[in-house]
């Protein structure tokens, strides 16, 4: 089976429990030495060619302590970075070849053979990596959203991980409900012509919905995109869902601790027994409530499982029975 439900930390913050089983680490890569909304960067490159590993290295040690495995993501331009005038990350010949550049460094320190990896055997290992997040979105993809722009970062990120670390996942962006943006399936509709075959192993959504319909909605449409170019069989990872438990989360998502929880389990079990969705997991956002709303984000402070002050919530509950009744293990197919 592929992997299955896990939990999201915000921020980057570090879950303790195992990835096959409960909760997940996620964290930013970003090549700038700046984290957005106070998130937990975990790659930076404050200066071209200089790197701060520093953050990265103790968070491997825990995560592998932990027994769980890391999802890191790419997202973040360095102010350092030639662009055009929107920002577009990708928008010049050398902001590619540091793209490049910043990608063989990656590897070459947490990759198969990377350096870190051989000095800490006991640290947990990177086998996926995620290029983006949320580049549909206006705000994450300076310029506006770009599926061609996009389809150049990940051809040139995907070219060195095969050559690399030819093991490792290599999935796309999770592409979020797009109110100021492209919608999903759109995006996709425009990116994977501009993608050689073998580019990426699993596509991404973010389904965030006022309802299970919703997430259904948006699953369904980004499939029938994805199999008008071949794709049918390609793993989709649900990166992202969640929903508040409080009435003041921003509309759609708003709601109580029962009616989180009551989501929740409609959601596993959907995605656990539509076999044509071909959901590889599962990720809940979040596992712990941000102490106060964070900019740009109208649910954060009641999306998680736990509080802020770490009381289990009843979707905590309702997420560990999930897992007892196997509802986590989801087959592709």
């Amino acid at each position: 089976s592929r992997r299955v439900t896990t939990a999201r930390c915000p921020s980057g913050n570090l879950s303790s429990s195992r990835r096959a089983t409960s909760n997940n680490s996620r964290c930013r890569t970003e090549p700038s030495g700046l984290s957005g909304n106070g998130a937990g960067g975990c790659f930076h490159e404050p200066a071209p060619g200089v790197f701060d590993w520093s953050a990265t290295d103790r968070l491997l040690r825990e995560i592998g302590q932990a027994g769980a495995s890391p999802l890191p993501f790419f997202e973040g331009a360095p102010a350092w970075l030639h662009t055009d005038a929107a920002g577009d990350p990708m928008s010049t010949l050398q902001a590619r070849e540091d793209w490049r550049d910043f990608v063989i460094a990656l590897l070459a320190r947490y990759g198969p053979d990377g350096s870190f990896t051989q000095a800490e055997p006991d640290a947990a290992t990177i086998r996926t990596w995620q290029i983006w997040n949320e580049p549909n979105l206006i705000g994450p993809w300076g310029g506006g959203p770009d599926p061609e722009s996009y389809a150049r970062m990940v051809s040139i990120a995907s070219t060195e991980i095969r050559t690399l670390d030819p093991d490792a996942e290599i999935m796309l962006a999770g592409l979020a409900p797009a109110s100021r943006g492209i919608k999903p399936w759109t995006f996709m509709r425009r990116l994977l012509p501009n993608l050689q075959p073998g580019s990426f192993d699993t596509a991404a959504i973010h389904p965030y919905a006022e309802d299970l319909r919703g997430a259904d909605e948006q699953i369904e449409r980004l499939r029938a995109a994805m199999a008008d170019f071949g794709d049918a069989e390609v793993p989709l990872a649900v990166t992202e869902i969640g929903w508040g438990s409080s009435r003041r989360a921003v509309t759609t998502l708003a709601g109580t601790p029962s009616s989180q929880a009551k989501l929740l389990r409609a959601a596993y079990r959907r995605f656990a027994r539509r076999s044509t969705y071909r959901i590889s997991e599962v990720l809940w956002y979040a596992l712990r409530d941000l102490p106060r709303e964070a900019p740009g984000c109208g649910f954060c402070s009641s999306s998680g499982l736990l509080r802020a002050n770490g009381r289990a919530k009843p979707a905590w509950l309702a997420f560990r029975r999930a897992i007892q009744r196997g509802e986590s293990a989801v087959e592709p197919g």
